[in-house]
């Protein structure tokens, strides 16, 4: 009975590690797996991908942003990403910069 048991929390615990080995997440409606290099890939033909859309002062709120963190700003309505420093638009757009952060107001 002792050797049966262990067997099965063994078999258990390696299932559980190869589980763990490749994690992978592909959202698409063709069924393919995503690329090697990507953790995460979203494909699609007819639908875009939508980050979390903030208020600027509820982007400001973030705790420690991680570097490369990505939000749709409401009140400036760009894209920006947080560089380690502050937060910058994604694409070459003329708005003017206070400390490191966008406040969304453009230069004329």
């Amino acid at each position: 009975m002792k050797k049966h048991l262990l067997t099965c929390i063994l078999a258990a615990i390696l299932l559980l590690v190869s589980l763990q080995a490749e994690c992978q997440v592909s959202i698409n409606s063709d069924g393919s797996n995503p690329d090697n290099s990507a953790m995460l890939q979203v494909k699609s033909t007819t639908k875009g991908f939508l980050p979390p859309q903030l208020t600027t002062a509820q982007r400001d709120a973030i705790v420690n942003p991680a570097e490369g963190l990505v939000i749709y700003n409401l009140e400036c309505k760009v894209v920006q990403y947080f560089n380690g420093a502050g937060w910058v638009p994604l694409g070459n757009l003329n708005y003017k910069f206070y400390g490191f952060s966008l406040r969304c107001i453009k230069e004329t």
